[in-house]
């Protein structure tokens, strides 16, 4: 058995001087060490100055911040389905319960992105890839994790540093296409030792775990710095697919080791792929490695801090003049501030200044233009890095999303990186979420506890869909301007507005939306018409607007006189006009404005009573 484990951990550490070795001729450890100084700051690191100024302009961190901030800010969306149901032969309950199921899953693992941080960890991914050429996340399930349930354990996620991924195959880019993989952790001795233990371990072999002092291969000058004390020693993870012949299916198997001692033993993990998604941020053809954003700008960088220095040193040299005196009449000449300088004799003509030449002004024009042209050569101008004033909005939307266009290939890779991760997630919970348990989810802005057991649904057709949204605050701004215009316009409900904006701008719009509709608003009352002329009234309302004006009448009447009105209009229209007494027609005509105006008095006192006024 021991000769064994041995032989394991001699092949392990074999395969990782190997990948040692291959990273080396192709220079990574120094390219990471030499893009993560320039982009801390750390750029005149082993320079020699002589007494010349180490001014440092850092135009690549702001060129790495620009692009890395443009490509986090996309607005990422997903959901999970499952594929290749046969609605013929399966019956409409299951097919119910797998659509729910993939819900489900969609919720979950939108909530697990945001307790997990996931937007933090992907913009630290992307400033690796841009420094380093990679960005790698290794997810895992750790079962000590507690849950407050019966089922513990929960699914957790680790940024590995690119010279720790150790591929079988280093000129193949696809993970999953790896016959096996290392990846390498440092470790405390401790923290080995007690999971040694928990696996079974003799503790002779427990007691050979010791500290070592191989940090030279690891990212970064402050990871080859560590604590008087500290207790660390490499261990290396190894993962390597195996098909069973029975059941036809591959799975992932995983081993972990020290130099001297086996930690975990050959073991079956379960999984269909290998947990670990790689980006790169610019491709190289026929590596798993990328190219890194700083490595193209080192040079420029160089030349920009070496013609600040330059210019920085004229200044100090020559902003005052030399002074030039006589030693005959001035035995010592002295610069401290207010000391008096003796002379001998007269004072005439005794001291003058030798005024400094002019410096180029070349040498000012090769500084900016060397600014410009880098920034302008990283898709990094004024506009994206904010150093304008946006007096036209529209112009400045315009123009920036032109200057995005350069991050869309970069943008394609972490969408697709993205795509790995989540895969990743859905296949850890579908093999170690093999027994019933509570999950989280969030459902119509409330978080609710569903039950789910993954072997249930482990042998189907998963498919994930990566839904891509705005990207700046330009376009989300643009986006609240056509719907406050929509809905001003009324093209729009109140509630087609709620679900189409930001949750970013309507804190709890779930919240407002169901008020809105557990309380729907009621229409406003008709405001009745007051504008009501005496010929308008029923024949009692007649009678009462005379009585007021001191003329009793009778309501059979006024309805018999109602009725010969009518006739007479007919007859006016088929005979021809009569000329009609004038005096006699005004005298009506003054009748009919005081019944109109007491008519409107009366009835807007008794319709104002009837709303309520």
């Amino acid at each position: 058995m021991k000769e064994e484990m041995k032989e394991e951990t001699t092949k392990d550490w074999a395969k990782y001087d190997t990948g040692i070795s291959y990273k080396n001729r192709i220079n990574l450890y120094r390219d990471v060490n030499l893009c993560e100084r320039f982009y801390s700051g750390d750029q005149w690191n082993g320079v020699v100055s002589n007494g010349l100024p180490t001014p440092v302009l850092n135009i690549v961190k702001r060129i790495i911040a620009y692009k890395v901030s443009q490509i986090a800010n996309i607005q990422l969306g997903f959901n999970f389905s499952i594929e290749g149901i046969d609605e013929q032969t399966t019956t409409p309950d299951k097919i119910m319960f797998y659509k729910s199921t993939a819900d489900i899953i969609t919720s979950y693992a939108r909530c697990v992105w945001e307790k997990g941080k996931q937007d933090l960890l992907n913009r630290r991914l992307l400033l690796d890839g841009a420094i380093t050429g990679d960005g790698l996340l290794y997810s895992y399930f750790d079962a000590e994790k507690e849950t407050y349930q019966s089922a513990k354990g929960e699914l957790c996620n680790e940024i590995i540093d690119n010279v720790n991924y150790i591929p079988d195959d280093p000129n193949q880019r696809d993970v999953q296409k790896q016959s096996g993989i290392i990846l390498v952790f440092r470790e405390d001795i401790s923290k080995l030792k007690e999971e040694a233990r928990t696996n079974g371990v003799s503790e002779a072999e427990i007691n050979t775990i010791g500290k070592d002092n191989d940090i030279l291969y690891q990212s970064g000058d402050r990871a080859k710095i560590e604590m008087d004390d500290a207790e660390k020693c490499i261990c290396l993870l190894r993962l390597w697919k195996v098909k069973d012949n029975k059941t036809g299916k591959t799975t992932v198997w995983y081993r972990k080791s020290t130099k001297s001692v086996v930690i975990t033993r050959n073991y079956d993990t379960g999984y269909r792929r290998y947990p670990l998604a790689l980006f790169n941020w610019e491709e190289r053809k026929n590596s798993c490695h990328g190219t890194s954003e700083v490595k193209e700008w080192i040079p420029n960088q160089i030349a920009i801090n070496k013609s600040l220095a330059m210019a920085v040193m004229y200044a100090m040299t020559s902003a005052f003049g030399k002074p030039i005196y006589d030693k005959t009449r001035i035995p010592k000449w002295s610069n401290v501030i207010g000391e008096a300088i003796g002379v001998n004799g007269d004072i005439t003509n005794v001291a003058t200044y030798l005024q400094p030449g002019r410096a180029s002004e070349d040498i000012y024009k090769v500084f900016e233009s060397l600014m410009q042209h880098t920034k302008e050569s990283a898709g990094a101008n004024e506009v994206a890095l904010g150093e304008i004033k946006p007096d036209n909005t529209s112009a400045f939307i315009a123009v920036s999303q032109a200057v995005a266009v350069p991050l869309e290939n970069i943008q394609a890779r972490f969408y697709d990186f993205i795509e790995d991760v989540l895969l990743n997630w859905l296949d850890i919970w579908l093999v170690k979420y093999n027994t019933e348990r509570k999950l989280s989810i969030n459902m119509n802005g409330q978080q609710i506890q569903v039950p789910f057991d993954g072997e249930l649904v482990s042998d189907l057709n998963w498919h994930l869909k990566i839904d891509v949204g705005a990207n700046t605050k330009w376009s989300e701004l643009t986006s609240v301007q056509v719907l406050d215009n929509l809905r001003v316009r009324k093209e729009i409900t109140f509630e087609e507005y709620l679900e189409r904006i930001s949750d970013m701008v309507v804190p709890n719009k779930q919240g407002l939306l169901n008020t809105r509709k557990n309380n729907p608003v009621q229409p406003p009352k008709p405001v009745p018409n007051l504008n009501i002329t005496y010929q308008d009234l029923p024949p009692d309302a007649k009678v009462q607007a005379l009585a007021l004006l001191g003329i009793q009448s009778d309501p059979q009447v006024l309805i018999q006189d109602e009725i010969l009105d009518k006739k007479m209009q007919i007859d006016k229209k088929t005979q021809p006009p009569v000329v009609e007494n004038t005096a006699h027609a005004d005298e009506m005509a003054v009748m009919n404005l005081k019944l109109d105006k007491l008519t409107s008095i009366v009835s807007n006192e008794t319709e104002l009573k009837g709303v309520g006024l």
